[in-house]
């Protein structure tokens, strides 16, 4: 579920307001005598052009740690072979 925007917290904090502001008990008849009060009214901004917006840029991704491990790794495995290597040899004698 994506994060809400500033524009849908604030929406919904003038609902939570507005009906904190209304019980949920009482009617309109017992409201006709009593003072009400004012509704909240808001209205919202939509944005100029999104299409209009900068355009995206294409970003260039450095992989030189998947080189840096890669490298490591295939030592690391030379390594262990030769090492086994070497014991198959000295065992078989």
């Amino acid at each position: 579920m994506p994060k809400k925007t500033r524009q849908e917290k604030i929406l919904a904090r003038l609902r939570r307001l507005e009906k904190d502001q209304n019980p949920v008990g009482v009617s309109d008849q017992n409201l006709v005598g009593a003072a009400q009060t004012p509704k909240v009214s808001f209205q919202l901004k939509t944005e100029t052009n999104p299409a209009a917006a900068a355009p995206i840029k294409a970003t260039s991704f450095d992989y030189s740690y998947v080189y840096k491990d890669l490298t490591k790794s295939l030592v690391f495995a030379a390594v262990a072979i030769i090492f086994q290597v070497i014991l198959a040899i000295f065992v078989l004698k």
